[in-house]
């Protein structure tokens, strides 16, 4: 509990927020929605990384994405010159599906390369390197649904094998899909990969898409049924979200918590906002990070080093309450 208080002291409101996102879970109306800082941890890179990688290999391609990076294209935009240059080395034929088909296999597998390229085979030797999946993993399985925009399945493949190794399930059964589930099931954790997913062990079904580059980001956007769509906004509504791992750069994401602000203002979420340490970050830009992301979107921003969130996600609501006693939620 002395990391966790060294939180408080930092963010003296912080067991309020806590004890409202325990009482959330109890209801059954917390939801997560994870993002890349959960998994750099692991050895996963973050998107420009992942393009640095992607275009390791390439030394023209390289300097080019440096230069092209400088004159502030987005990752998106990156992503679509790489699989340029990359479907450029396919020439046509005249079996074009085959074509498309080598070239989707072809890109899958080396973003798949790319992503896994320093993550352990052995997913519990992820897990204990890491400095809080395993609290991670325990709190999505008492979840009914976590909202991944990661391609790795870092997490559901923690959760699978804790399952795996229980005689007794210690919180809920996993299901792990890239189309929105249109009910809850109860004991049941709903893994949602919005973007697609590249599974690590190869032999386990990967999503027919991955939304990577500016085109299928723009396909998605175009294609995506009125129910994907109404889906993940009547979530973020209904629910409070408790975003780990996220720096706000996804514009849909943002579109959804907007949207909640605008149609539901008295509902508020929650997002994680990792700090190296203590000094990572002034008091004065902590208030302006939290004051902004409130007023934009309704979201309170919490700041916890990797150590506090280990701490913050191993805690149950009557520990909360024993040492923050009365915490005043309205």
């Amino acid at each position: 509990m002395d990391v966790l208080k060294k939180a408080v002291a930092r963010q003296p409101k912080l067991p309020r927020f806590l004890c409202h996102l325990y009482q959330r879970l109890n209801l059954k109306r917390l939801n997560l929605v994870t993002g890349a800082g959960i998994s750099v941890d692991a050895g996963v890179p973050n998107w420009h990384g992942l393009l640095d990688r992607l275009a390791a290999d390439k030394s023209p391609l390289k300097a080019d994405l440096g230069k092209h990076r400088d004159a502030g294209l987005s990752p998106e935009y990156l992503g679509q010159i790489i699989y340029h240059r990359f479907r450029s080395r396919h020439p046509e034929t005249e079996h074009a599906e085959l074509r498309v088909a080598t070239i989707e296999h072809g890109w899958g597998a080396a973003i798949h390369k790319a992503i896994y390229k320093k993550v352990p085979s052995n997913i519990n030797e992820v897990v204990k390197a890491h400095p809080y999946l395993g609290e991670l993993r325990d709190l999505a399985r008492k979840v009914p649904l976590v909202i991944n925009f990661n391609f790795d399945d870092i997490l559901s493949d923690a959760i699978g094998e804790q399952i795996k190794r229980e005689s007794n399930p210690s919180g809920n059964a996993m299901s792990v899909t890239w189309q929105p589930p249109l009910t809850d099931r109860p004991d049941l954790t709903t893994i949602y990969h919005v973007n697609g997913i590249l599974p690590r062990i190869s032999l386990r079904k990967r999503s027919p898409h991955i939304i990577f580059t500016e085109d299928s980001f723009a396909n998605a956007q175009a294609r995506a049924p009125g129910t994907n769509a109404e889906y993940l906004f009547l979530r973020f509504v209904q629910n409070t979200m408790l975003l780990i791992g996220h720096s706000l750069a996804d514009s849909s994401l943002k579109n959804y918590l907007r949207l909640n602000r605008d149609k539901s203002p008295a509902n508020h979420h929650y997002m994680i906002f990792w700090i190296r340490s203590e000094r990572d970050i002034s008091k004065s830009r902590r208030q302006d990070i939290f004051e902004a992301n409130l007023e934009l979107y309704n979201l309170v921003t919490i700041f916890l080093t990797s150590s506090e969130i280990e701490e913050g996600a191993g805690l149950d609501k009557v520990t909360v309450n024993r040492v923050w006693p009365k915490p005043s939620i309205h």
